[in-house]
């Protein structure tokens, strides 16, 4: 929710009155309602977003609850947190396969940085 006090316009002697805005809605659609203050009517726009749109919104978490927040968010540190030790524990197992995969991460990076100066 967002209100706009009322104030005078920069070109003149007349006053803009209070404008009162609400967005609300979920991953798959947004309202918006808009009201001027002193005036009988009231603006409703409603956006229906697609595929990508909705899953990009589930992504951010636009419109979701503190709960469904927490479990996305827990669920993304466990995923980091495998992935980490998986390779962790991958490098103690064999030491010169680490040894091998550390150089060409390396000389990827360094490929890619180079590439990415000279553009």
């Amino acid at each position: 929710m967002r209100v706009e006090a009322s104030r005078e316009v920069p070109w003149g002697t007349l006053r803009q009155p209070e404008r009162w805005q609400f967005n609300f809605g979920g991953p798959s659609e947004l309202v918006q309602v808009e009201y001027w203050g002193g005036n009988t009517s009231v603006k409703v726009n409603v956006v229906k977003n697609g595929l990508i749109a909705t899953l990009t919104n589930l992504h951010k978490g636009s419109g979701m609850s503190i709960p469904w927040i927490l479990l996305v968010d827990s669920i993304a540190f466990s995923m980091i947190f495998l992935s980490l030790s998986g390779v962790i524990l991958w490098i103690q197992m064999n030491r010169r396969r680490a040894i091998g995969a550390g150089i060409l991460s390396v000389s990827v990076a360094l490929s890619l940085t180079l590439i990415g100066v000279r553009l």
